[in-house]
């Protein structure tokens, strides 16, 4: 018989405890359930439940939180509203990711990699990789890192090629260099300016491991990348 997914019991809070006291469990959850810190099997199932549990609580108490007009919400959606503009959507679309990015900002990194990994939502996953780019630092390039092979969203992925670049820590052109060799040209042209953004930190032993792991048919790709991108000095 399946469980059912009751998020107080997976955050382990009352039904009636306060924003803070579920805060506070929720970030007591997310780092022991971490899976770079937590050995148990089921560390990864627990750690997304716990992500879930804590989002699902967030939206209900917003929800519940506002104060209701349904009179006027009902002759307002009765009257024609003129339809917005491409560009009036897309100016909507900036303001949440900005006002969504300065949240993010306030957040540790471990809660930062929790929103990353745990969020299905695509607005949410783009605004936590830019604010881990931001953060320059290693954790932060290897949750990034972790997300590259398994991401199916475009732009979500190009997010993170952006991030990478932003982060100017070496180890993420690891993760760069094959994608420099893309089917999607898109993907391939901002894996090249993320690469560009860390051509002071890529070194020739760094080159050599690249070349020297990756498929022939990529290393022809990347080099044809790398010269447009490095230029070390002759001997």
């Amino acid at each position: 018989m399946t469980a059912i997914f009751d998020p107080y019991v997976i955050l382990q809070v009352r039904r009636n405890a306060t924003r803070e006291e579920i805060k506070r469990s929720y970030r007591r959850l997310v780092v022991r359930y971490h899976p770079d810190v937590c050995g148990e099997p089921n560390a990864a199932d627990q750690f997304r439940r716990v992500v879930a549990a804590y989002e699902m609580i967030d939206e209900e108490r917003k929800s519940t939180v506002r104060p209701t007009r349904t009179r006027r919400r009902s002759q307002a959606a009765a009257r024609p509203r003129p339809a917005a503009s491409a560009q009036q959507a897309q100016s909507a679309r900036k303001r949440f990711s900005m006002n969504l990015g300065r949240k993010l900002d306030h957040l540790s990194i471990q809660e930062l990699i929790a929103r990353f990994e745990g969020s299905h939502n695509r607005y949410v996953k783009v605004a936590a990789a830019q604010a881990l780019g931001r953060r320059r630092c290693l954790a932060a390039v290897l949750a990034l890192s972790r997300d590259v092979a398994f991401c199916t969203d475009k732009e979500v992925l190009l997010a993170i090629i952006a991030a990478l670049g932003e982060s100017r820590i070496s180890r993420a052109a690891y993760t760069l260099a094959p994608l420099l060799g893309h089917r999607d040209s898109d993907v391939a042209s901002a894996a090249e300016q993320a690469m560009h953004a860390l051509k002071t930190e890529v070194t020739v032993p760094i080159l050599e491991r690249l070349l020297r792991t990756e498929p022939l048919i990529i290393r022809a790709r990347m080099v044809r990348a790398l010269r447009r991108i490095l230029s070390f000095a002759t001997a």
